[in-house]
């Protein structure tokens, strides 16, 4: 478990609130663990902890934990960074967290009392703005508990699919009659290969297993297209081995597998009866390939969830085919900011405008793809 570190815990109360600031320890993920349902995967204890131990930035971690005298609540766990002289709380864990949606109690905080608390904390932590990506607009069927604050829309929105009804009404919606039709092929083509097998990886074995097939994988894909793998990055394997091995566990694989060897792989973060996708590959040989194991992969994935009782799914932010088809509903995102101090509000000001400039650029095919060529050219 992390160990409790300085600064020490601090407190303070007005009329209409109080708040704790706890710091990465025992007290504090364990008031995450006991709100945790009611936020996102990305805010679940094991998760963070998964993140703060593979990038090493215990010390900048704070736990905000809000009360308000009407009886709502609200828990934050942010990081505490500091950039060109201007210090700021953000998101944990950047673009592998998908979301920002921390636990709130279902009761609505006042405005004026929840932006009162937060500059209350700012004073006491020295913040000059906060500064949050990748909100959804929603959580769990409610409002985000923070739109009291500036909020722009995100450079892109997320791709969820809402699990209701039995599996095979959830597929019927995602494929029309000869999509459900192209799926049974691609399945029997597998099957043709070897013996078919889907499910959770059932041991840690088994997850390592994969989890060094997704690794390779990945990077023969990004090899393949010239362009430097992000999950090379000594961190970033520290994380996946941490949140799939580690003693939390909190991503889970879900794997497709011939005779017994993995040939799809889905990583998969779940908090009360949501589950996201975080990552997902598959085996590029081209006999394999050609028969879509990735896709049938997800299909598979999406009719145990649904048996195991979960009523939301996603696949993330951004843009892509097969978000497009197995999560076809949008789910709004913005990017959230508030300044304490003069230049606090600076900042966040000129962050909300860069974040809202990139999502004019993803919507015009024109300024994308020369922002694409860009980026290449800087690459090489």
């Amino acid at each position: 478990m992390t160990r409790n570190i300085s600064p020490e815990p601090t407190f303070g109360a007005a009329g209409d609130f109080a708040f704790r600031i706890l710091p990465a320890g025992e007290d504090a993920f364990a008031r995450l663990r006991a709100v945790e349902a009611t936020g996102s995967p990305f805010q679940s204890a094991g998760w963070l902890q998964a993140f703060i131990r593979s990038h090493d930035v215990g010390e900048k971690f704070r736990l905000l934990d809000l009360s308000f005298a009407e009886g709502g609540w609200l828990v934050l766990p942010l990081l505490r960074d500091a950039t060109h002289g201007i210090a700021v709380f953000e998101k944990i864990g950047g673009a592998h967290a998908s979301f920002f949606a921390p636990a709130a109690s279902a009761s609505s905080i006042p405005a004026d009392a929840l932006k009162l608390a937060l500059r209350a904390v700012a004073g006491a932590e020295g913040i000059d703005a906060i500064m949050l990506a990748d909100c959804p607009t929603d959580w769990a069927g409610l409002p985000h508990p923070l739109l009291a604050l500036d909020h722009r829309p995100a450079p892109s929105d997320a791709a969820c699919l809402h699990l209701d009804g039995a599996p095979d009404d959830v597929m019927a919606r995602l494929f029309d009659r000869e999509g459900l039709k192209k799926q049974r092929y691609k399945r029997r083509k597998l099957t043709e290969i070897g013996t078919l097998s889907a499910g959770w990886a059932p041991c840690e074995t088994s997850a390592e297993t994969a989890l060094e097939q997704f690794f390779d994988w990945k990077s023969r894909q990004f090899q393949a297209m010239g362009i430097p793998d992000p999950f090379a990055a000594r961190e970033v394997r520290g994380f996946l081995w941490e949140a799939v091995c580690g003693p939390e566990r909190p991503v889970r694989l879900f794997t497709l597998g011939l005779d017994g060897q993995p040939v799809a792989v889905v990583g998969v973060a779940r908090c009360g009866t949501h589950s996201s996708g975080m990552f997902t590959a598959y085996d590029p040989s081209p006999e394999i390939a050609r028969f879509s194991p990735g896709d049938v992969a997800m299909g598979e994935l999406i009719v145990t969830l649904r048996k195991e009782g979960c009523t939301g799914f996603d696949l993330g932010i951004g843009e892509a085919r097969y978000k497009n088809q197995f999560c076809p509903e949008t789910l709004p995102i913005v990017d959230i900011a508030e300044g304490f101090t003069l230049r606090g509000q600076l900042a966040a000001a000129a962050w909300l405008a860069f974040r809202g400039a990139k999502r004019v650029i993803k919507r015009n095919p024109r300024l994308f793809d020369l922002a694409k060529g860009v980026r290449r050219r800087l690459r090489a």
